[in-house]
């Protein structure tokens, strides 16, 4: 849960540290090494290459949300991965039908798993 809570937040604050500068007319200085005031803003490029592949990051570790809140061994994990799924909500919006899917099958398989590994009972340590 707690890298699929970075995942999302880190992804978040680069898209509005991003829109931010562009809304600015900030631009990364070479000679510098920082963002500053420019009156030719161009887009960044590699903060854009960069958001991509956050927000691939996250939308890779969507769909074992649904099932980490399912098998949550407690409240509070149970109430972690409910937060989890919030955030990427309100983020990405609503899961696409194929997210959708495959978290329903990763549940499914895990299901099928634990009673398999289990045989029906419950072991506890």
């Amino acid at each position: 849960m707690n890298m699929a809570i970075t995942a999302i937040k880190g992804y978040q604050k680069a898209v509005d540290d991003y829109e931010y500068r562009q809304n600015n007319n900030l631009c990364w200085n070479d000679d510098t090494l920082r963002y500053e005031n420019t009156d030719h803003p161009q887009p960044d490029e590699f903060m854009a290459l960069r958001i991509r592949k956050m927000q691939k990051i996250a939308k890779n570790l969507r769909p074992t949300l649904l099932s980490a809140k399912q098998f949550a061994p407690n409240k509070q994990a149970k109430e972690k991965a409910q937060y989890a799924i919030e955030l990427y909500n309100a983020c990405l919006g609503k899961p696409s039908w194929k997210t959708q899917m495959a978290s329903l099958f990763l549940t499914v398989t895990a299901v099928k798993e634990t009673s398999l590994f289990n045989n029906g009972k419950t072991y506890r340590s």
